[in-house]
């Protein structure tokens, strides 16, 4: 038989040592193992939780055993200690004394032993604390988490267990979806500065984090869906529109940039350079695209919801920089400064910044009124 609960440990130890089965060095060490022993606990409970509780586990197993090995260590003194403490607060007599064939007092000396234990270890264990967070985190490896950048196919955050409570379901799609907003992020860094740099080695990840962002999309869909019942609470129904809403339309950025990097790889591959006024107007519409991104990126990662007026100022540029870009792309055309193919990579790239603009906007617009409250 396995017990988990230490209380219920420590009792079974009690009702052997008060029957003269155990010494009270014996018990006493019963009850430091047990304090290992019963780690399994949360050890079981965290094992489809996400990484943080996984860690917090593994932390607290550590904590334990840390304690029980100094403990044993020094478990002469221990002994000592325990038998003076409970001899001067109880009033009682040695933990050995034998009354019709039980031990009437061991009892005492064992709930003592216990709980001296644990008042120690957990003094030692704050002090300690940084240290032993960091043996927690080392000990707790997420494959998933160095691969932050999207170069990996699954999300990190969704948890099957946790749509027992929309509350908490609400919460890890919520990360997920910072989680989706940051490889798109990532893309959009990796792919713009290319056309200028043509370094094209430099945008080589932009399709698997795009596949990622697709993969994500369905992830959380999926789970959304599974979340949605008739017991949910209007609010909740809401946050769950707005949060499908809300992966749907970071997937469409990715989209986006994803068609930008094609045309920048079909530029440098094809050999094909803008003119000198085109590069100029590429770096200033692209600038413009990164600071909405980051713009949007942070706010989500930070939770603000101050953010729409700024959003909108920015896509109202990016209008307007593709309308009068577009003319002086015609009045080169027509001068004879800019040839066929350099035309329509420029134009094209003009169209998707554009698009990016409107999608970035939508996601500020769920995010500020729905997908940020009440999560």
């Amino acid at each position: 038989m396995i017990i988990q609960a230490s209380s219920v440990t420590v009792g079974l130890t009690m009702a052997l040592a008060t029957q003269g089965l155990l010494t009270f060095p014996g018990a006493a060490a019963l009850v430091i193992g047990d304090n290992i022993g019963t780690t399994i606990t949360a050890e079981l409970a965290a094992l489809k939780t996400d990484l943080a509780a996984r860690r917090m586990a593994r932390t607290n197993s550590v904590s334990n055993i840390i304690g029980a090995t100094y403990m044993i260590i020094l478990f002469p003194f221990y002994i000592h200690f325990v038998e003076w403490f409970t001899q001067a607060t109880g009033q009682i007599g040695p933990a050995e004394t034998i009354v019709n064939n039980v031990k009437p007092n061991i009892a005492h000396y064992i709930a003592n032993a216990h709980t001296i234990f644990n008042i120690i270890n957990a003094t030692i264990m704050v002090s300690a604390l940084p240290l032993l967070v960091k043996i927690g985190v080392a000990l707790t490896p997420h494959r998933k988490e160095i691969r932050r950048d999207g170069l990996h196919s699954g999300p990190l955050y969704l948890n099957e267990e946790a749509l027992k409570s929309p509350t908490v379901a609400l919460s890890l799609s919520r990360r997920e979806l910072i989680h989706m907003t940051e490889i798109s992020h990532a893309m959009a860094t990796e792919v713009f500065p290319v056309l200028v740099s043509r370094r094209h080695r430099d945008m080589q990840n932009y399709a698997v984090r795009e596949a990622t962002l697709n993969t994500l999309r369905g992830s959380i869909h999926h789970y959304l869906v599974q979340l949605f019942s008739d017991q949910n609470t209007p609010i909740e129904r809401s946050l769950i529109n707005a949060q499908m809403a809300m992966a749907t339309n970071i997937e469409r950025l990715g989209d986006t940039i994803n068609d930008i990097a094609d045309l920048i790889s079909n530029a440098l591959d094809n050999n094909v350079h803008l003119s000198n006024e085109a590069m100029e107007q590429y770096q200033t519409i692209s600038n413009t695209a990164l600071e909405f991104y980051d713009l949007v990126t942070e706010a989500i990662k930070k939770n603000r919801t101050d953010i729409l007026p700024k959003a909108q100022q920015l896509e109202d540029n990016l209008d307007k920089m593709r309308m009068s870009m577009r003319s002086g792309h015609l009045e080169r055309l027509q001068g004879g400064n800019c040839g066929v193919e350099q035309g329509l990579i420029f134009t094209d790239l003009l169209n998707y910044f554009d698009r990016l603009g409107d999608h970035l906007l939508k996601v500020t617009h769920i995010w500020v009124e729905k997908a940020a409250s009440n999560i």
